[in-house]
């Protein structure tokens, strides 16, 4: 078989494989951080490592926004991370279709449609 043949078919079969191998998940994705909240609500500490990053880094988040407010968003006082992480919740899950967004974007929208600023 000639070279270029060869390389050919090399070069189709690596293709072949780059697009058959799973794509890496996006841990900034609502898909991956949402599954990690039941550490929090049920007060425990995940044995995974991955879990316990995503919960820190959903909570952490939350906390940021509820605490730290934005330009449009306007936190009533007395407002717990708590709180915020609940209406972050059933914002996203009441929008399934949106579970590969990132997970920011969503926490940003649920707490800016909880509480905008007038």
């Amino acid at each position: 078989m000639p070279k270029s043949v060869a390389g050919l078919f090399g070069a189709a079969a690596l293709a072949v494989t780059v697009t058959a191998a799973p794509a890496a998940e996006d841990v900034a994705s609502a898909n991956f951080v949402l599954p990690h909240r039941r550490g929090f609500i049920n007060r425990s500490i995940p044995n995974d490592p991955a879990a316990l990053i995503a919960q820190g880094y959903c909570l952490g988040f939350i906390e940021g926004v509820v605490y730290g407010g934005g330009k449009a968003i306007c936190v009533p006082r007395g407002v717990t991370t708590g709180q915020g992480f609940k209406v972050v919740i059933a914002y996203i899950e009441a929008r399934p279709a949106r579970m590969h967004e990132p997970f920011r974007g969503l926490a940003l929208e649920a707490l800016r449609d909880a509480w905008p600023c007038r």
